[in-house]
């Protein structure tokens, strides 16, 4: 399950740690910022604390504990420079996979389910991923056999 880090709820153990009165009761602290609520699934009670509700007060009583700096505001840094990286898979597996996924393809297959769509990409982002993890962690120049298209190493500051 995925959690924004950015949702209210998610600042109450950060407000109780510094020993912030807004965070003395957690059931009081979601239904008044997170707009939270109990529901029933089946024999269970679920909290829905994936709300916000009165955050200009929540803003007003925190405001002593939190020290907010925008990065623009305290630090001089270069733009950005995305390089990406690409790195030719040699793996009997990937080559089968793809070659079953292409033949799938070929026959039509795009027109299945999107489930099963889903599960064939699936299965060849886990073998790329798979991959990326034994890729040898090499110096340049590499001392075998190994393929990989190596990135110049980086000079070490003394």
């Amino acid at each position: 399950m995925f959690v924004n880090i950015n949702q209210v709820c998610c600042f109450f153990n950060l407000l109780n740690l510094v020993d912030c009165n807004v965070a003395q009761n957690w059931m009081a602290y979601v239904k008044r910022y997170c707009n939270g609520y109990q529901f029933r699934a089946g024999n269970r009670k679920i909290w829905n604390v994936s709300g916000a509700s009165n955050l200009e007060e929540l803003y007003e009583r925190t405001k002593p504990f939190v020290l907010r700096r925008l990065k623009n505001d305290v630090l001089d840094l270069p733009e950005k420079i995305i390089t990406p990286v690409y790195m030719r898979l040699r793996s009997r597996e990937y080559e089968d996979v793809m070659g079953e996924y292409y033949e799938w393809y070929d026959k039509g297959g795009e027109s299945d389910s999107l489930t099963m769509q889903f599960s064939k990409i699936a299965k060849v982002r886990q073998i790329i991923a798979n991959s990326y993890s034994v890729l040898p962690n090499c110096a340049v120049p590499c001392s075998h056999q190994c393929q990989t298209k190596h990135l110049p190493t980086q000079p070490s500051h003394h």
